[in-house]
């Protein structure tokens, strides 16, 4: 399956990465990203490793996250695609974080 990330998964990324640099160091930094891009890698095998989200799926959209260690990854699920919606550590505002993806979702309604 392809792989297509949102403006904000990507902001998400760094946003995560430089927070982690600044308090731990670089070599901090380059294992979560790792690890982030290995959940991601893993999911064009396995696309519904992730939890289903009852909140945001519906007949026609499924949105999965998968928990990779304190961060999240909100992904959805369209045809033969994976949408990175979100990736966050999990002490961000969840309302921000909804408000993003339920936006994101009105594209494919």
């Amino acid at each position: 399956m392809e792989i297509v990330w949102s403006s904000f998964a990507t902001e998400g990324l760094f946003s995560i990465l430089e927070y982690v640099e600044t308090d731990f160091g670089s070599r901090v930094s380059q294992r979560v990203y790792t690890d982030i891009m290995g959940y991601i890698e893993t999911l064009t095998k396995f696309p519904n490793l992730g939890i289903h989200d009852d909140i945001f799926s519906t007949e026609t959209l499924e949105v999965r996250y998968l928990l990779c260690k304190q961060n999240i990854i909100y992904y959805l699920i369209y045809k033969e695609t994976i949408y990175l919606l979100s990736i966050a550590n999990s002490n961000q505002s969840s309302d921000r974080i909804r408000k993003v993806i339920a936006d994101y979702l009105r594209l494919y309604k």
